[in-house]
């Protein structure tokens, strides 16, 4: 049996096991590794959600389509000077039948740095830098409760009970660009950004109950535990081709490689205690004792196929983005795995794994801009980003041999607006994004409905986000004449 059937077979108590359903539901929301279009980059390209393969006209070209860099005509540093999310989550039926759970956080959000620069001996080719945050996630929490009463199972009368579980998840993915672009002619370029990742993830459950009998003074004893912390890095390469086909349209097409991996390493720790319960009724206490931790574990860490397509239509004051990429699925694999160790108690083999496997998906988008003048500019999108995460995976928090790294399966919608206004010396973004999601899952574990029966719970999730965008571009070169 797995950690949480023998809690299940221990504790039978309202408060502590809707408690651990809500941690285990809001682990759902871990970093958002199936869901490829989560975060935009450029401050216009985050107004159109995203949707600019094809025209995208800031330096979130270095990450969109590195060949429209050829095509820029304006040099410039760009900064997301000021990026904050505010998240509310909302389950419902959290706690039972008509109890609802919710939870807000405001932080900031990833954020993008990047500057273009020429070199006067290579005519018609460009350059960038940029750093970008790829992905990333921080939760933490904590809870204890100490109470009286007939709570534990498999002991005696009342006891004297206390119970806490902490709960972390710590996850970035850091990406460092290089962009060359070369401009063919006049309407057309070539482009290619080579990206090095490093990625960190930190994962932690620890629960720990202790419990004495009123009625005889045993104690009771059980911690179960779990931690992985790993790093990798390795090369991604996005290349580029774009068109201006005529005053009105242009097209953008993208291919974005998987990842190859240079190296990372691994740690993984598991821990279970159990002593002072009879758990089998057969009059003698079942203790446990399980320990291990292992270090330099070999790691793994893969990126889909992708390829984007796009086009940009200008009809004067009002331009219309459209853009869609298709992304591979990844077969299972494993991202980090122990060897195989002995229970100190009971001597049976035990080894632990992180895996993941992803489906194919496709995204698309529309967005519109408008230019009111010379010196305002007008934007709203729509986009989808579907999760690639299969329907039958496993929780970090189900606490099984085998867990499932990518874990949130809900399909997200997400729409932007806001203005830009261009000064002389500076360009000025104001806006917001905002995306909302919606699924029903079962509950890991049972909610206990009576004294003596349990029924299986089901929760809703509502997910809302709005992202609030400050930022700027400062030119560093006059226009040039392409």
């Amino acid at each position: 049996m797995n950690s949480l059937t023998l809690i299940q077979r221990l504790i039978n108590k309202y408060t502590l096991v809707t408690l651990l359903m809500l941690i285990i539901s809001l682990s759902i929301i871990k970093a958002q590794d199936g869901h490829y279009w989560t975060e935009q980059y450029g401050n216009k390209s985050m107004l159109l959600s995203g949707t600019v393969i094809g025209n995208v006209d800031d330096l979130g070209a270095v990450y969109y389509n590195p060949a429209r860099l050829g095509l820029i005509k304006k040099p410039a540093f760009l900064l997301n000077a000021s990026l904050y999310q505010l998240t509310f989550l909302k389950f419902e039926d959290g706690l039972g039948e008509n109890i609802d759970v919710s939870k807000s956080n405001f932080g900031e959000g990833p954020s993008l740095v990047a500057g273009s620069f020429n070199l006067k001996f290579l005519n018609n080719h460009r350059f960038s830098y940029s750093v970008l945050t790829r992905n990333s996630f921080d939760f933490e929490s904590f809870f204890r409760t100490q109470d009286e009463g007939e709570i534990v199972e498999n002991m005696p009368g009342e006891e004297i009970f206390v119970g806490q579980v902490e709960i972390n998840s710590k996850f970035t993915d850091l990406w460092l660009g290089i962009t060359w672009a070369y401009q063919l002619n006049a309407k057309s370029s070539l482009g290619v950004t080579m990206f090095a990742s490093y990625k960190t993830d930190e994962r932690l459950f620890d629960m720990r109950l202790q419990a004495i009998s009123k009625e005889n003074g045993n104690v009771a004893i059980f911690n179960t535990s779990r931690e992985i912390s790993y790093n990798t890095y390795g090369l991604i390469w996005k290349l580029g081709y774009a068109v201006e086909i005529s005053k009105t349209v242009s097209f953008g097409l993208t291919v974005t490689t998987p990842k190859a991996k240079l190296g990372g390493s691994g740690e993984f720790v598991t821990q279970e205690f159990l002593t002072g319960i009879d758990t089998t009724g057969d009059g003698n206490n079942d203790d446990i004792f399980i320990a291990n931790g292992q270090e330099g574990l070999s790691v793994d860490s893969k990126l889909p196929w992708s390829v984007g397509a796009g086009f940009g239509f200008n009809f004067g004051k009002l331009t219309i983005s459209v853009s869609g990429e298709w992304f591979s699925e990844i077969p299972k694999y494993t991202i980090i795995q122990t060897d195989p160790f002995a229970a100190q108690s009971t001597g049976k083999l035990i080894t632990n794994s992180l895996v993941d496997e992803l489906n194919s998906v496709i995204n698309y988008g529309l967005g519109l801009s408008y230019n009111f003048n010379e010196g305002l500019s007008a934007y709203l999108s729509f986009a989808t980003d579907y999760s690639a995460v299969p329907d039958d995976i496993t929780r970090f928090l189900a606490l099984d041999s085998e867990t499932n790294n990518s874990t949130f399966q809900s399909d997200i919608y997400r729409m932007g607006g806001g203005v830009v206004f261009n000064f002389k010396k500076m360009e000025f973004t104001v806006g917001t994004t905002y995306a909302n999601s919606r699924s029903e899952f079962k509950s890991i574990i049972d909610i206990p409905s009576d004294g003596e029966s349990k029924v299986e719970g089901t929760t809703v999730m509502k997910l809302n986000q709005w992202r609030f965008i400050v930022g700027f571009s400062l030119p560093f070169a006059k226009e040039e004449n392409n």
